[in-house]
């Protein structure tokens, strides 16, 4: 059904009592939304992204209460799809580059957590090209 899922998490996306999926296909370099329904089915959104993404989180990037989505690309680029009020995530995302060195470098896994206690999410990168943990203090929107 879904070409080359690679990395895949649930959430509340849409605010409703019932569990969403999102994941990401490398093969496609598309986010997949699955959003639930009390009728047991899943309505579908696509999302394009940049090349070869690697592994998806939620995160709350702009403090708006509402849930964001990151998406880490083999290149150690984030991209950033804003959550909006009407249970779809705005197509124009945001990008961020992880990779300072240019290396040639493939970031395989991000979670999030807020590691410094500031009410913020942190973006948290395994970067197995340099056998490394990379934590991203502060990366946020200030719209």
């Amino acid at each position: 059904m879904y070409e080359d899922p690679f990395s895949l998490i649930t959430a509340r996306f849409n605010e409703d009592d019932y569990d969403d999926l999102a994941m990401v296909s490398s093969l496609s370099d598309t986010l997949q939304i699955l959003l639930a329904s009390d009728d047991q089915q899943f309505i579908q959104q696509t999302y394009l992204t940049s090349h070869h993404p690697t592994s998806v989180a939620k995160i709350n990037f702009n403090n708006d209460q509402i849930d964001d989505i990151a998406v880490l690309h083999c290149s150690e680029t984030i991209n950033i799809f804003l959550g909006t009020s009407s249970d779809l995530f705005n197509r124009n995302y945001l990008s961020f580059s992880i990779n300072e060195e240019m290396l040639n470098d493939c970031a395989q896994s991000i979670k999030v957590a807020d590691l410094n206690n500031d009410g913020k999410d942190d973006p948290v990168i395994a970067d197995t090209g340099t056998h490394t943990v990379r934590v991203l203090l502060d990366m946020r929107c200030n719209e």
